[in-house]
């Protein structure tokens, strides 16, 4: 039976190798189906921010360093193995926003220049900002 909708939620970072798996996955597709793919983005500014500032990479038992992820992604890597894998990136949406400086120039200035902030941030530096970065794909 082929299926319309595949999910790979947050689970392509914990395969050995994703490439092979999303390639795989195309026999199980519709002609017109697509995937849905949650990935977690490894360049995100809280992850940055505690390598940077701390020197600190920890492992965790969940979220970004969650220490059973055996692949870590960025946007560009994370477009990478779509393409690699024989997928066009319909869209891709970020998702679960951490905005640096935006939660202080709430309280200093502004919610309202928070807010644009947070917007700017996001369409400027989309790598930067989101934590987590929902991908629709479909074979090319």
């Amino acid at each position: 039976m082929l299926l319309g909708l595949i999910l790979f939620m947050h689970v392509v970072e914990h395969f050995v190798d994703p490439w092979s798996t999303l390639r795989d996955a195309r026999r199980f597709l519709k002609s017109e189906g697509f995937i849905i793919v949650l990935l977690p983005n490894v360049a995100a500014w809280l992850i940055r921010k505690n390598l940077f500032f701390k020197g600190r990479f920890d492992y965790a038992d969940q979220g970004i360093l969650d220490r059973t992820h055996l692949r870590f992604f960025t946007l560009k890597s994370a477009l990478e193995l779509m393409h690699i894998a024989g997928y066009e990136v319909m869209d891709w949406q970020p998702v679960d926003l951490y905005v640096p400086l935006e939660s202080r120039i709430s309280r200093i200035v502004s919610k309202r220049l928070a807010g644009r902030w947070r917007n700017w941030m996001v369409r400027r530096f989309p790598n930067l900002s989101s934590q987590i970065i929902l991908f629709s794909i479909r074979v090319k």
